[in-house]
């Protein structure tokens, strides 16, 4: 199932601006805990957001262990 919107801290993601695979990827991070409002845009394409949102749990892995 697809959102056609998603809704984080007053942005809206939807689908006019972003592709299904993207608005994914953004529901994803915001599972993860992650906040997309400081680097998604509608310009990202899906390898961005994936690498984005791994680069993003490497940093809470690592500082999680400092």
């Amino acid at each position: 199932m697809s959102k056609t919107s998603i809704d984080f801290e007053g942005k809206v993601y939807s689908k006019e601006e972003y592709s299904s695979h993207q608005l994914e990827q953004i529901n994803l991070a915001i599972e993860e805990g992650l906040n997309p409002n400081n680097v998604v845009s509608s310009n990202m394409q899906l390898a961005d957001l994936v690498n984005w949102r791994q680069d993003e749990r490497d940093k809470r892995i690592y500082l999680g262990k400092v």
